[in-house]
């Protein structure tokens, strides 16, 4: 009867390179498929973090780091992570930065408009993942129309407050600076 250390320790068997290449540059090529293409990044990252060989392979870093979508939101700048940057900067050939969904400047009138939208479920296009996926999960949120003048009034402030410091961190230039001095030199 074998112990628990010795089974713990077998190695999964390994595909050969070649095989691993020949999978990678099938996901690679099914990137431009509109629809499948975000199963499809997912299938790569799940592919790099689950075998080393393909962490290092040049075509699936190419592919899934040569844009990179930066979101500056003041909520996101309190849970940093560290994070080496160095593996994958040499494939970074563009930076985006999106300001967060917020809209700085919205009138009350736009956002009582925007209000009766989300809360009626209805979904516009968006830009990027992130913003549908913010979409997605406000969505379940819709149980009704905040139906007092105090209650609009105080999600419009906080909505206004947050679209503010979010196009801050963009405007002031800093961040973005830094992330380009980091990445593209």
């Amino acid at each position: 009867m074998a112990n628990a250390s010795s089974s713990s320790s077998r190695r999964l068997p390994q595909l050969p390179s070649a095989v691993l290449y020949e999978i990678a540059t099938h996901l690679i090529n099914d990137l431009d498929d509109e629809d499948n293409h975000r199963i499809t990044l997912s299938t790569l990252k799940s592919l790099r973090l689950t075998c080393r060989d393909a962490s290092r392979m040049t075509n699936i870093n190419r592919a899934m780091f040569k844009s990179i979508n930066l979101h500056a939101t003041e909520d996101k700048l309190q849970q940093l992570v560290l994070t080496g940057l160095t593996p994958i900067k040499s494939f970074v050939r563009q930076l985006n930065f999106f300001p967060s969904p917020y809209i700085p400047g919205v009138t009350r009138e736009k956002f009582e408009e925007m209000l009766r939208i989300h809360y009626s479920g209805f979904k516009f296009p968006s830009h990027c993942l992130r913003c549908r996926r913010i979409d997605d999960e406000h969505a379940e949120d819709v149980s009704c129309l905040p139906l007092s003048d105090r209650e609009i009034v105080a999600q419009f402030m906080s909505y206004k407050k947050s679209a503010d410091e979010d196009m801050d961190l963009i405007r002031d230039g800093i961040l973005p600076e830094l992330w380009r001095k980091e990445i593209l030199l």
